[in-house]
């Protein structure tokens, strides 16, 4: 699962032209995180799982938890 959401984490900044802090900011995550996530640092916990999926499929920001930075 980790691979599959790492691949969409970049396809999607690569689509919508961002880069990782405002991936970050949408997903309501610190960028460390994402960075973590996308390099295979980090396997992603349900939870971020979730958030990353909601901006993915959604496509907006993620504004019930983007101020709540806890993963």
């Amino acid at each position: 699962m980790a691979s599959g959401i790492r691949e969409q984490m970049i396809t999607y900044r690569a689509k919508h032209n961002i880069g990782q802090r405002e991936f970050a900011r949408r997903c309501g995550l610190s960028t460390v995180t994402v960075n973590s996530v996308e390099n295979g640092l980090q396997e992603p916990t349900e939870r971020t799982i979730a958030k990353i999926m909601l901006v993915i499929e959604g496509g907006k920001d993620n504004d019930a938890v983007r101020d709540r930075k806890t993963d």
